[in-house]
């Protein structure tokens, strides 16, 4: 492919290792070429094709960047259905070869049918191996056919199995290195001229189908492309098995299309479990039956089943091992057997014995109480799905990744640092343009009125430059702090004045309209009153507090942990503060303490003096950003902060000032809502209720930022607004969790211990046959105390089987419950 074709060719990918899998951007050609040729991609897909353990070799996948073969762009850059834009289609399609055997059949014959006269001919547009070292060829979609239909013939010239997961329109595939890429048509994501885009979309639209040959939405729901052809016929009576298509006159092509769109379907089961054949009279069409328990795959539900119950069966096991399966899956198929049918493989097995043994396994008596196998093989296919999507808890909190385009005070902010620095430049100036947003209140999404103060935190190792943040906040405060070298200066003034006085002469009266805002870390608790005593008579200003190590933070406070923990509680809800004193020159007052701070540390720093301090608010008050090493250059180089620079800053300096009152921003509290609800979501994903617990005022802290940022764009929202909010709620949470994750998870251990109900039943928790070894484990675990745990075990399990519930299989070695035990106590 020529050079100069590049850079006028478009793909739809997200080129950073590690990114979010929900977003994809427009980049050329000759980008997807360059993060090929990355040494980073080619270390994964080296380190992924070496890696024997399954669930490992998914983890790495997932650090990839991706592309997105069906659409050249998506709105607001989000992969979802939801944000396809149907123009945007690219008339190709990618077909996974993943079946290892079939990867050099496959290849030839993908360039046999390229060359040769016939459907399939010049409809090659890219071949690569996948990070698996199976195969993903690009085809062109022939005229009329939509992606399913497409990829369903191609695999049928090809000889290949048919993968119906790889159709989904959203669709992505992992990018692979330089030399894992077989072939590049030069007609690749080349937008198709338009008297080609009109024909092609007429063919859709004769068919009832949308521009991009989906299916059009009817009365806000959008029917799945699998079964519309098929519904559709049924409708009208028209033939939709393979053997009335091909009694009915049709041409050749309409005979392919009808077959291609009506013919029954099995529910596709994935890499070995997939090739097992099942007996034509015994089909079941797949839209009889959800394809999904709970958002799972059942294809991912049978294969981790299978390997719980000790994986395929050889000949002579086959029916036992079928009669497991079917048992199991009764708890997720609804005890139909025709379900169970159409999701379990028959493993070589007669069929009309697989459905005698799967309709002798719906009648036997069984717990209600779905078996520990079963749960776990759930669990297991779960963490498949969310590992394939980027949503398992390893992909959630990888570090988020800013997003491209950034609102315009942020744009200028962070010109003058090297990228490595943006996010604690980004996170800390916050808490410098708030300062000048003293008593102006926001309206959060609960209707309760909240100021935008901010305490921020970098944690980075030593000599990590945490440092940088210094020159912004010092241009952003400069005006404040000249003002307040005007009031120092009467501040001196007038303790010059009062010394010079003898003891018993009368002192004049500290002035009542000093305000000094920008404060000195190395003060005392008396001096920190008094300021905040005088931004308030100062028509409730706010003062700002930069300081280079935590521990100041203890002198200001007073001297004690406990005394820093309360300042940053009490000024993140801007609560009244004071001290009172009986002494005539003491300082009294009480008033609001309306403070934003920067503070840096180190981890363990951080650790030591906020990890005991996780349970009582304090930490998730504090808004913490970090210096990734790997993000920043060898030898970065700074810009300088210059007038020019100052002077655009002005501009959002004079807006923050000159606000006042209660701010209402709809779009702000929408936000906010829909933060909590992406907290939430993830915190299910993960399994992780500490997430959750502390996303609340996170949520909070990042709505402030939504309110700050508004002001400064001339209360105007924007979509980079909401793009760098979202950002720095992950930001904020994966910085949190990375560095106190499992203090936060123990403190909640132990809360959920001090709550825990009464002792579970033991019985309910064994599976319906078991073992005694399998008891004793159980027994041991809930009876820690117990001594003879033989003896102890022998006592109950003879009391269980006087009263009927158990009966024990003594040639098998097992104890089964029995049916006494279901009618009676069984859930």
């Amino acid at each position: 492919m020529k050079q100069e074709n590049l850079n006028c060719k478009m793909i739809a990918m997200n080129r950073k290792v590690r990114g979010p899998k929900g977003q994809v951007f427009e980049h050329t050609l000759e980008e997807f070429v360059n993060v090929t040729q990355a040494d980073e991609v080619a270390s994964l897909i080296t380190k992924i094709r070496q890696t024997e353990d399954k669930d490992e070799r998914r983890r790495l996948k997932g650090q990839l960047p991706f592309r997105c073969p069906h659409y050249f762009r998506f709105r607001d850059n989000h992969r979802a259905q939801d944000a396809i834009l149907p123009e945007e289609f690219t008339f190709q399609t990618c077909v996974d070869i993943d079946d290892e055997t079939m990867v050099a059949q496959a290849r030839t014959r993908a360039f046999i049918l390229n060359n040769k006269d016939g459907e399939w001919k010049g409809m090659l547009l890219h071949m690569e191996y996948s990070a698996s070292k199976k195969l993903h060829i690009d085809i062109r979609i022939p005229v009329g056919m939509t992606i399913e239909e497409a990829q369903r013939a191609y695999c049928q010239a090809l000889g290949v199995d048919f993968d119906s997961d790889c159709c989904s329109p959203e669709r992505m595939i992992y990018i692979v290195d330089s030399a894992s890429q077989l072939f590049t048509s030069p007609e690749w994501q080349t937008r198709l001229s338009d008297e080609e885009i009109a024909l092609r979309r007429k063919a859709y639209a004769e068919r009832g189908l949308d521009i991009d040959g989906r299916v059009k939405r009817e009365k806000g729901i959008v029917k799945s492309e699998k079964f519309a052809t098929a519904l559709d016929a049924e409708r009208k009576n028209e033939p939709t098995s393979e053997q009335e298509l091909k009694s009915q006159p049709t041409s050749e092509q309409e005979s392919k299309m009808a077959v291609l769109s009506n013919e029954p379907k099995i529910r596709p089961v994935a890499n070995e479990l997939k090739s097992q054949p099942v007996a034509a009279e015994s089909k079941i069409r797949l839209g009889d039956y959800p394809t999904e328990y709970a958002g799972i795959p059942y294809a991912y539900i049978v294969e981790e089943l299978a390997d719980q119950l000790g994986g395929a069966p050889e000949h002579g096991s086959r029916n036992a091992f079928i009669f497991s399966m079917a048992c199991h899956l009764r708890y997720v198929c609804n005890d139909d057997a025709q379900w169970i049918r159409s999701v379990l493989p028959n493993f070589g097995e007669a069929q009309d014995r697989v459905d005698a043994t799967i309709a002798s396994a719906c009648k036997r008596n069984q717990s209600a109480t779905m078996n520990q196998k079963m749960k776990t093989a759930i669990t297991l296919a779960r963490k498949r799905k969310a590992m394939e999507n980027g949503t398992d808890e390893q992909s959630l909190m990888r570090q988020p990744q800013m997003p491209e385009r950034l609102p315009a005070p942020v744009r200028l902010i962070t010109s003058k640092a090297p990228r490595g620095y943006w996010p604690c430049i980004i996170n800390t100036t916050f808490s410098a343009f708030a300062t000048y947003m003293g008593g102006v209140k926001a309206e959060f999404w609960n209707g309760r009125h909240e100021e935008c103060t901010l305490l921020n935190g970098v944690v980075a190792p030593m000599s990590a430059g945490k440092s940088s943040i210094k020159d912004p906040i010092n241009h952003i405060l400069a005006p404040i702090e000249r003002r307040d070298m005007e009031a120092r200066q009467r501040e001196r003034e007038w303790a010059e004045a009062t010394n010079s006085k003898g003891a018993n002469k009368e002192k004049p009266e500290r002035p009542t309209d000093i305000c000094v805002q920008v404060v000195d870390s190395d003060m005392t608790n008396a001096a920190l009153t008094q300021r905040l005593d005088d931004a308030e008579r100062a028509g409730n200003k706010a003062l700002f507090c930069m300081m280079d190590e935590m521990e100041q933070l203890k002198k200001m406070a007073g001297g004690s942990m406990a005394e820093v923990t309360e300042i940053i509680r009490r000024d993140f809800d801007t609560d009244k503060y004071g001290q009172e004193r009986v002494g005539t020159q003491s300082v009294k007052a009480r008033t609001t303490l309306r403070m934003n701070m920067v503070f840096s540390t180190t981890p363990n720093t951080a650790k030591m003096y906020l990890g005991k301090n996780i349970d009582n608010g304090t930490l998730s008050r504090l808004s913490l950003s970090t210096i990734v090493k790997e993000d920043v250059e060898r030898r970065p180089k700074f810009k300088a902060y210059d007038e020019a620079f100052d002077k655009k800053l002005a501009v959002y300096q004079a807006r923050l000032e000159n606000v006042k009152g209660t701010i209402v921003c709809p779009q702000a509290k929408r936000l906010a809502e829909s933060l909590l609800d992406r907290a939430e979501e993830r915190a299910l994903m993960m399994g992780n209720e500490s997430y959750e617990q502390l996303s609340y005022r996170a949520v909070e802290i990042a709505f402030r930022k939504a309110i700050i940022l508004y002001v400064m764009n001339g209360k105007k929202w924007s979509q980079e607004i909401e793009d760098l909010v979202v950002y720095l709620f992950d930001y904020d949470m994966w910085v949190k969790m990375c560095l106190f994750g499992e203090e936060i998870t123990n403190k909640l251990a132990k809360d959920n211990r001090v709550m825990k109900p009464g002792v579970p039943c033991l019985l309910e928790l064994l599976n319906d046959s078991f073992t005694r070894q399998e008891f004793e484990i159980l027994y041991k675990a809930q009876n820690a105390t117990i001594g003879n745990i033989s003896k102890a075990a022998s006592n109950l399990l003879s009391q269980w089987k006087k009263r009927g519930w158990i009966e024990e299989n003594v040639e098998q070695g097992i104890y089964v419950k029995t049916e006494a035990y279901y009618q009676k106590h069984a859930a």
